[in-house]
This record gives structure tokens, sequence and C-alpha cells, in this order.
């Protein structure tokens, strides 16, 4: 992937570069559309940003050494940030990218960019699905205004692709709905169970302008963690939206070596969170948290 000064439209906020063997995602990287005079980023896909801040609209690419989804994060109608997750494609590492936007006079949410990886029959079924405002989990982000997340896949009835598509490795689905102030897209993130894409994804929801944890999932298979609607990391939770609030942006914090799984479980340990939010005009509505 091309490595390049951003336009002078971006400068560096934050990356990390993640180590563990069995995470499909192997780099996260923030840039702040801000103005700012150009800022040189040593490892992220440049290119994928710029296209990104040129379209305003989420941009999947693919290479060799792998893949990159370069997420827009508005507040109102104004661009804030570009959020790139860079996945691994060699080896048995497995994930799904996908973007859904609106079609036609019924405004269906089409398939319009995706990579799939070796999930071929998921990728031929998700190419004819259509969902209309409200079914499956791109339609139900969509019409609920912030993010939704489907744990243990195999078993969920509102993944409604899994069964007639040889997929049952697919385990975790988050989707992000993108509004410019109004709806752009549904954006979703599909991790498996060999390869996840975060140790622990909550989604938090703005009630009564308060953070309310609202959707847990983990990479352990078929969890049933009994502290399901219970943040692991509750203090440190309420930080990073605080921040999210503050910078009406993404934001992402680095060294934390926090136990996130079941009940506190130490066996996953999460050294990064990612923060990225949903926001509807001016008004925040979700935040999503992966704890990588």
């Amino acid at each position: 992937m091309a490595v390049s000064d951003l336009s002078s439209k971006a400068s560096s906020l934050s990356t990390v570069t993640l180590e563990d063997s069995q995470s499909f995602l192997k780099g996260v990287f923030i840039s702040d559309v801000d103005g700012s005079s150009p800022a040189a980023v040593e490892a992220a896909p440049v290119d994928n940003a710029r296209q990104v801040i040129r379209t305003r609209r989420p941009q999947i690419e693919v290479q060799n050494d792998g893949v990159c989804l370069g997420l827009p994060i508005f507040f109102a109608d104004e661009l804030r940030c570009v959020v790139q997750l860079c996945g691994n494609v060699t080896g048995k590492a497995s994930g799904v990218f996908e973007v859904w936007e609106p079609q036609g006079a019924y405004q269906d949410l089409k398939l319009t960019a995706g990579y799939f990886g070796h999930l071929d029959r998921f990728q031929n079924v998700s190419t004819y699905v259509r969902f209309e405002p409200g079914s499956g989990l791109p339609g139900q982000a969509a019409q609920a205004g912030h993010s939704v997340v489907h744990d243990n896949l195999r078993n969920h009835p509102g993944f409604l692709r899994a069964a007639g598509a040889s997929a049952g490795e697919l385990k975790t689905a988050l989707a992000l709905p993108i509004f410019a102030p109004d709806f752009l897209c549904s954006v979703l993130l599909i991790s498996s169970i060999p390869s996840p894409m975060a140790k622990r994804i909550e989604v938090w929801r703005m009630v009564d302008d308060r953070p309310r944890i609202e959707h847990v999932a983990t990479s352990v298979p078929d969890s049933l963690d009994p502290s399901k609607d219970v943040s692991a990391t509750e203090e440190l939770a309420h930080s990073l939206i605080s921040d999210v609030r503050t910078r009406r942006s993404a934001i992402l914090r680095t060294d934390l070596g926090q136990p996130v799984g079941p009940s506190a479980d130490d066996q996953l340990v999460a050294n990064s969170c990612l923060a990225i939010p949903t926001c509807q005009g001016q008004q925040l509505t979700s935040v999503a948290l992966l704890w990588l």
C-alpha cells in the first residue's frame, strides 16, 4: 500500500500496530482532518485516507500485503477524522469488511464494497441480498441511528445470511451507521472465531445524554458471559467516551494492559482501545469500543 504525505486536509493523530498473531486486524490508524499542514504517516495506507477525504465515503483497498477499510467520522456534516482498519490477507486469517448504501426509490441497502477473503460463498450471497430499513444488521443500524453488535452469529436470528452461505466460522458483526448529517451507509466489521478483530466489543448508547452500555461481544467462542450487560472496564470506558465527546472525533488509547474477558478473564488482555463514535447531526448517539 502506498505511503506518502497526506493532503493538506489531514494530519496523523494516532496509530497502533497489533502483534496478536490470531487477530485479523494488524493495524489501526486515525488521521485528523483539520486543515493543518501535511504530516508524513510512515505506516498508514495514505492513498486510502485520501480517497475517504475526497469522496466523504468509506473506502476498501485490497493489495497483496493487506486490506484497509477507511471510515469517515463526521460531526454534523463536518468530516472530523478518518479511521483506517488494516487486516491480514495472508495465511488463515479471516475477516469481512462491508459497505451497505441506500439505493433506489425505497432506499433498500445494497452492498457497494466489500472484502471477504476466502469466504466466496458468503460474498456471493451478500452480493444479491437487499435490506429494507430496519431489516438485517445493516438496516437495523440505519434505522436505529446507532452502532449495533451481534455475537454468536451462527445462532443469531438477526443475522440472516450466515446459514445459507456456509459462513459458520463467522462469530461477531459490528454495524456502524454513518451520517453526514443524513444517513450515508452502514459499515459492517465481521469477525471470525479463529481470527477475531477485537478481544471485546462494546456498544455504548447515549441515553438522556449519558452513556449506557447496550451490546457486548467477546472473542470467546459462544461466550455465555454472565456480565454481558456490564462493562469489564467501565471507568476506562467512560473516560474514552468523555474524550470522544470533547474532541468530537474517534479516539485510540494505547498501552492499557487491561483485562477485558468474561468476568475480567486475565487471559484476555487488551493493550489498546479504539472508540468509534456515531453522530446524527450534532447529537452523539453511540460509541463503539473495540478492545484490541
